[in-house]
C-alpha cells in the first residue's frame, strides 16, 4: 500500500507542519525517515492520507518550510 509523507530536514519543521495539518483536519503520523528517500537526505516525515496531498500543499505553500511529499 502506498504511504505519502511530507519529508523535511529537522524535527522542528516536522512538528510544525504536524501542527498546521492537524489544525485544517489532517491526520497526521510523525516519524523518523531514512535519509536515502530523498535527494538531500531529509531525515523527518509527517505521514499524512494521500488522499490530502492537494490540500497539504495549500496550507504549507504560504510557510518559510522546505518540504518535498513522498510516495512511498
Amino acid at each position: 500500500m502506498k504511504r505519502c509523507v511530507v519529508a523535511v530536514s529537522s524535527v522542528t519543521d516536522a512538528i510544525r507542519i504536524e501542527r498546521l495539518l492537524d489544525n485544517n483536519s489532517i491526520k497526521t503520523e510523525l516519524q523518523k525517515l531514512d535519509p536515502s528517500l530523498t535527494e538531500k537526505g531529509c531525515t523527518y516525515g509527517i505521514e499524512i492520507p494521500c488522499s490530502r496531498t492537494t490540500t497539504t500543499n495549500k496550507v504549507l505553500q504560504h510557510t518559510d518550510i522546505n518540504y518535498k511529499i513522498l510516495v512511498i
